[in-house]
């Protein structure tokens, strides 16, 4: 959130006259992120999700005179809206069927005197995934990510793509360790669920040309991978769900602070915004190139060991063709990263100015603060595991 902050200095200019309401709203979807890490009850949930995304629907439409942006708020509030009603009916039919809204009475209540669960609590399972499915834009509920990301304000994206997806992964999380059982409807699910928004997102970011649009597809892969954190479920499951997080989050922040200092300088919105840049600034290439290769999960980065802790222990609880097929989505990613890579080696810029001539110094703090991280994260892994 602070890094945020720090970037919505010089990129704020279209809410000039109410900057202080966007900020507001900000901290308010913030505070509803910190319920969602932090709930056992699911009052409290469904209060953490609106407080979140209410904001949001806002924010996402606050560039007023940019009917993209109005477009996408619109989609986002209509969509969310019926994620929101399909939460509601699977918190009622859970209620119904254990006649409690806490998670250790849930866990006591919600089998049969057969020894069975009992198959309305499992269709309020269904029901409360399909809502919160939505909330981390995983499919087939996916469609609003790649038009909200790229009409919403480009900080406002920004501030989906890491706060945002933090809070909605850390609450599904805490979700599935809540005392809920392992029955077959609830590991066919997600199983689903993770293979197909690895697919759907890593095949749709090969096909585009925005580089908002491109990242919002990575993000949907990425967020396949955490379902498959998120289904191994162990003790390791929210380290693991939550250093993921921190290296994706990362590299997202410098691609999206190069992009919104191309937009604004440049005008160009698609991956020749990245031409050339190796010449006209190898600081700015050597950084976007890690935040690039640490999302494709190369050696030795922050998402390399993100994948690996996350393969690993499903592995170890038996996901062993999940994991096969996460790989092979792995090396998807990788063509469409080498893809920015390329353009910005091995292509000719438009002008050999310096990239970073009018380039904020609070902007430049923070693209060297998220490389170092992603390199300290590389090299010292087992550090920040012993921290969580």
């Amino acid at each position: 959130m602070g890094l945020v902050f720090l970037l919505s200095e010089k990129n704020m200019n279209y809410a000039s006259k109410y900057k202080e309401d966007v900020y507001g709203l900000m901290i308010f979807s913030t505070i509803g992120g910190l319920m969602l890490l932090s709930y056992a009850n699911l009052v409290t949930l469904f209060l953490g999700i609106e407080t979140l995304s209410i904001p949001l629907y806002v924010l996402v439409g606050s560039k007023k005179s940019d009917l993209k942006s109005n477009e996408a708020a619109m989609k986002y509030f209509i969509m969310g809206s019926f994620a929101t009603c399909f939460l509601l009916l699977g918190m009622a039919l859970i209620y119904g069927a254990v006649g409690s809204f806490d998670f250790r009475e849930i866990a006591l209540q919600c089998y049969t005197d057969a020894g069975r669960v009992n198959s309305l609590f499992e269709m309020g399972i269904l029901f409360l995934l399909f809502g919160m499915i939505f909330k981390v834009s995983a499919a087939p509920f996916h469609f609003w990510t790649p038009d909200v990301y790229e009409g919403a304000p480009s900080i406002i994206t920004v501030f989906m793509a890491t706060v945002v997806k933090i809070a909605g992964f850390g609450a599904l999380a805490r979700l599935l360790r809540g005392g809920f059982p392992d029955s077959i409807l609830f590991v066919n699910f997600l199983w689903i669920i993770a293979v197909l928004t690895m697919t759907v997102g890593n095949l749709g970011a090969t096909q585009q040309k925005s580089i908002k649009r491109l990242l919002a597809f990575s993000s949907i892969a990425h967020a396949g991978v955490m379902m498959i954190a998120v289904l191994a479920v162990s003790k390791a499951s929210m380290t693991n769900v939550f250093i993921y997080l921190l290296a994706y989050s990362l590299a997202t922040i410098i691609l999206f602070t190069l992009f919104m200092h191309f937009a604004d300088k440049k005008g160009l919105s698609d991956i020749s915004s990245f031409n050339g840049l190796g010449k006209t600034n190898p600081f700015l290439a050597a950084t976007s190139t890690l935040a690039l290769l640490s999302l494709a999960g190369i050696p030795i980065t922050a998402g390399f060991f993100g994948k690996y802790y996350i393969f690993y222990n499903a592995m170890n609880q038996g996901y062993i063709w999940l994991v096969i097929l996460g790989l092979l989505n792995s090396a998807i990613a990788i063509y469409y990263y080498l893809g920015i890579i390329i353009a910005m080696y091995f292509k000719e810029p438009v002008e050999m100015k310096s990239e970073t001539d009018d380039l904020p110094f609070l902007h430049k703090l923070v693209i060297a603060g998220c490389a170092i991280g992603i390199i300290l994260i590389g090299i010292y892994p087992n550090r920040l595991m012993m921290l969580f």
